[in-house]
């Protein structure tokens, strides 16, 4: 991964505002970005971010694995 590839990840990381994020991880394209993302998301913020990650067509299987036993339940996945 280059720089700016780290910085786009960081902001989409670290950013406050949920509906921008959504947005942002509905363009995304490159698998790796969305288990990156998957893999540091904050699950106290809610299922609205990951549900739209998983809602991605990208989105494959071994993240959509890692966000189930992230959350210890299968409670995503009834969204």
């Amino acid at each position: 991964m280059d720089s700016a590839e780290i910085t786009f990840l960081e902001e989409m990381r670290y950013g406050t505002d949920k509906d921008n994020t959504i947005r942002r991880l509905s363009t995304i394209d490159n698998p790796l970005f969305l288990q990156f993302f998957a893999a540091n998301y904050n699950w106290n913020n809610r299922f609205n971010v990951p549900k739209a990650l998983l809602n991605n067509e990208h989105c494959d299987l071994g993240t959509g694995l890692l966000m189930f036993y992230d959350t210890g339940s299968d409670e995503i996945f009834c969204l």
